[in-house]
């Protein structure tokens, strides 16, 4: 077959792999299968991890921002609350004042854990934090006067504490701006990744796929053409060709074809034997038996016409027994040639009698009698041939009938076909067996052994001795009721002829 690879041709990866057992084929191809998909999940995974990072870092300049915002709040609601303190002596404003104080405290040592002075906006957060401090430390000094003096008049805000104030805003303003700068960016980055992450399990998706569809392919490829030449090889046995060379490696297919190869060898040694002792068993039949006949033809010319008669008749049984023999012979024997006919116009009556007398000693050692109820008919065809299905017939018939009973031999013409009919009164056939009965080494029952045994050869060889005159043998039959064989032939001298 094309699909066949020989050995010299095959791919040396496919002769490494025949070294390997079907199950170790099937793990390497679950390993190659896992180590792609743990690659698959180890490259989703760091992908995953540097989202983790991106997430932390983005929301640790989220906090960066809230806590500048609040940062500069704290430090304007301060402001005015101290400026209500100074000039109102308004002790609520100064406990709110208080709160504000330490809310920009804890805004400012928040703010020096998380941004790096060498970060993109460290020195404006670094002027931003000194601004604040000078804001809380100059705002603690003008407290303390007051707390000192508590009857000092009224007074206002300090310059410098107004200077750190405005340079708080006039730092914050570049500050938070490049904060949102720096947010934008993390936000468009994050679509970007999500489309990235989308894009990276289709791909891989695919790969797994397509990877494992050309792994599969490939196994299947090496398995698949390894069966088909043990395919092959049982269509080249069987039609007595060169088997294909044994396949390579040690794998379960390999044996099976191992094994294959040595069944082979030994069918055909026993097929050789089997014609050698076919052509010896021949040989040894037919030698003693012309030897016999050509002794019957020496004395019959001495002998009274009745004698003569009876030496005739066996002649003709000798002969036919030598056909018989080469036919039983030659129908397991390919090299054999098929059955010949000889045709030529024969009387249905002449071949019924010389059956009848063929068989009639058979017969009547089983206390069977023989009746012919034929008309005469004239038809082209084999007449020995004809008298080897007759006795055929007759014989099963007299060996399978009752004792004291009786076997009709009948014709029966049908528009351009004749049909002869042999009846008996046996225990007739099952239904389920009268379709195999014309089968090679096939018998009606198995309990038939015990009126005799036979080969299974001889209703075969009727079925085709028919079927090369252009007719059909059959069998019907009630079980308890006995049997019917018959013979249908052509009466058309066209339908007889030489196969």
């Amino acid at each position: 077959m094309a699909a066949n690879l020989p050995i010299s041709k095959q791919m040396p990866i496919q002769q490494r792999l025949s070294g390997l057992s079907i199950s170790a084929k099937g793990f390497c191809l679950a390993v190659i299968l896992g180590i792609m998909e743990l690659s698959f999940v180890a490259a989703l995974g760091w992908q995953l991890h540097q989202a983790d990072l991106r997430a932390v870092h983005q929301t640790e300049v989220k906090d960066i921002y809230l806590h500048s915002q609040d940062l500069v709040r704290s430090v304007y609601v301060g402001h005015e609350l101290l400026c209500a303190y100074l000039l109102q002596r308004n002790q609520k404003a100064y406990d709110e004042y208080l709160q504000f104080a330490d809310n920009i405290k804890n805004d400012i040592i928040y703010l020096d854990a998380h941004v790096a002075p060498t970060s993109a906006n460290g020195m404006l957060y670094l002027q931003v934090a000194s601004s604040a401090r000078n804001w809380l430390s100059s705002g603690k000094i003008t407290v303390e006067k007051i707390k000192r003096d508590p009857d000092s008049p009224t007074m206002v805000v300090p310059q410098e504490i107004v200077n750190s104030r405005n340079e708080i805003q006039n730092y914050l303003t570049p500050y938070w701006k490049a904060q949102q700068e720096a947010l934008q960016p993390m936000t468009h980055n994050e679509d970007i990744f999500r489309q990235n992450m989308e894009l990276l399990v289709w791909i891989g998706l695919a790969a797994n796929v397509l990877f494992a569809f050309t792994l599969g392919a490939f196994f299947a490829r090496d398995i698949a053409s390894r069966l088909l030449q043990m395919v092959e090889n049982t269509s080249r046995l069987r039609f007595s060709k060169e088997l294909l060379p044994r396949l390579p490696g040690s794998d379960e297919i390999a044996q099976l074809d191992l094994a294959f190869h040595d069944m082979a060898d030994r069918v055909r040694a026993n097929e050789r034997m089997k014609r050698a002792y076919i052509a010896m068993f021949r040989d040894e039949l037919a030698k003693p038996l012309n030897e016999v006949r050509s002794s019957v033809a020496q004395i019959s010319a001495d002998l009274p016409p009745e004698g003569a008669k009876i030496v005739r008749t066996t002649d003709r049984n000798l002969s036919r027994l030598i056909g018989i023999i080469g036919d039983l012979t030659g129908i397991e024997d390919d090299t054999a040639a098929p059955l010949k006919l000889e045709i030529k116009t024969t009387s249905i009556l002449e071949v019924v009698e010389t059956s009848i007398d063929s068989v009639r000693s058979f017969a009547s050692a089983h206390d069977v009698k023989i009746e012919s109820k034929c008309e005469q008919h004239q038809i082209e065809a084999d007449g020995d041939r004809l008298v080897q299905i007759l006795v055929n017939f007759l014989s099963n018939a007299s060996k399978f009938s009752p004792k004291h009973s009786v076997v009709t031999v009948s014709t029966e013409a049908k528009a351009d076909k004749l049909r002869l009919n042999v009846t008996d009164r046996g225990r007739g056939i099952p239904i389920e067996k009268q379709k195999t009965v014309f089968e090679k080494f096939k018998q009606a029952d198995a309990a038939d052994g015990q009126r005799g045994v036979g080969t299974g050869l001889g209703l075969s060889i009727c079925k085709q001795i028919a079927e090369l005159h252009g007719g059909e043998v059959g069998v019907d039959s009630k079980e308890g009721e006995g049997s019917t064989f018959w013979i249908e032939l052509p009466l058309k001298k066209e339908a007889a002829r030489e196969r």
